[in-house]
């Protein structure tokens, strides 16, 4: 049993330090190693409750963190996904995705997400000749799987292909988010779909991580994180 999936959203830091010290002595009694802890420093948890809240982008330096605030927010959404499963038989459940820019970084937070979440992961990249599969290809994942991570195109072929529908996911990561502009994946996703979605309670939450915040103009940074994070 996972107490944080189940118990994460209305935590207190001491709390959550608490179970998961419990967790941890329940895995080691059947598996040989534990998954690396989830033990959040205070601005992680403050950052991780906003996200709850509302659409939210972390800038933060690299190494303070930002993977493990995503990682508790992708475990609450699994308990709210757990919870309407368990209401209705007939729930479809929904999916998250893990959107990064370049290949090797599909691999690198994967591995992350691997020890830290008791998913259904699935790690996708452009040399896995995705730009041919088939509909029946894609189901066949789309269909078993709880989080996908893989390159922003990607994402972006399926939804232009309708393969795959922004009512299907219930939380969209970007990660190294400052890339959100003009014609890059991360930017068509919010202009072409997230944006045309005029039912809020249809829209994913939405989380960017960014240690680059960098635009030409102050314009520029603010159309750019109002369109990638949706509000």
């Amino acid at each position: 049993m996972n107490y944080l999936e189940e118990a994460f959203a209305n935590l207190k830091l001491d709390q959550v330090e608490e179970l998961n010290q419990r967790a941890q002595e329940e895995s080691a009694e059947t598996k040989p190693t534990a998954s690396p802890s989830l033990t959040p420093r205070e601005y992680q948890y403050e950052i991780f409750k906003e996200a709850v809240k509302q659409n939210t982008i972390a800038v933060l330096d690299t190494g303070a963190g930002k993977t493990l605030i995503s990682v508790m927010l992708i475990k609450h959404m699994r308990a709210i996904e757990n919870e309407k499963c368990r209401a209705s038989s007939t729930y479809k459940r929904k999916i998250t995705f893990f959107l990064v820019e370049r290949v090797p970084l599909v691999f690198q937070q994967a591995s992350v997400l691997e020890a830290n979440c008791d998913a259904r992961i699935e790690k996708l990249c452009g040399e896995m000749n995705v730009d041919v599969w088939s509909l029946e290809k894609w189901r066949s994942i789309l269909d078993n799987v709880d989080i996908c991570v893989m390159t922003a195109q990607i994402f972006l072929d399926i939804l232009q292909r309708a393969f795959l529908s922004l009512d299907e996911v219930n939380l969209l990561i970007f990660d190294e988010c400052h890339h959100a502009v003009k014609n890059h994946a991360f930017n068509l996703i919010m202009y072409q779909f997230y944006h045309s979605i005029v039912a809020p309670h249809r829209l994913p939450k939405v989380f960017g991580m960014t240690a680059s915040p960098v635009f030409s103009t102050k314009k520029d940074i603010y159309t750019s994180i109002r369109h990638c994070i949706g509000n």
